[in-house]
């Protein structure tokens, strides 16, 4: 009879993403993992397989984690608050008038999401700028 898993799953991957995040796929072992998840190797193989099925799940949770995060703050947002900025943006000339409000505001907040991704990969503050100046210039 196999023994019950003494770990779990959901917190080995967290694990492994910062493990992956902070060294790539090439850059991590399996040394590496087995350091960080707290687990055997062989349980490591056991409930993952390979180095690629391990770094394929931790991506599938950190994807799924971002898109949950980025879903619940786009729904609790203050949508009307957000389109009466923009009103009055295209009120003043700052943005364009031909953007629907909420349109506009989706951009934005899609942008931002891109914008913490790229702060989350490590791009430099003079990038990050340059990204959120972008994101503005498109809604002149």
């Amino acid at each position: 009879m196999a023994r019950p898993k003494a770990f779990v799953e959901e917190q080995a991957l967290d694990a492994a993403i910062n493990v992956f995040r902070e060294h790539g796929f090439e850059g991590t072992s399996a040394e590496m993992l087995v350091r960080a998840l707290k687990i055997g190797r062989q349980s490591l193989y056991d409930t993952f397989g390979e180095k690629w099925q391990i770094y394929l799940a931790s991506v599938r949770r950190y994807v799924g984690a971002e898109t949950r995060a980025h879903v619940l703050a786009l729904r609790s947002g203050p949508d009307a608050i957000v389109v009466v900025r923009f009103r009055e943006a295209q009120a003043a000339g700052d943005v364009t008038p031909e953007l629907d409000p909420k349109d506009a505001a989706r951009f934005l907040s899609a942008s931002f999401a891109g914008i913490r991704i790229a702060a989350r990969g490590g791009a430099a503050t003079k990038e990050l700028r340059a990204l959120g100046r972008l994101a503005l210039r498109a809604l002149q």
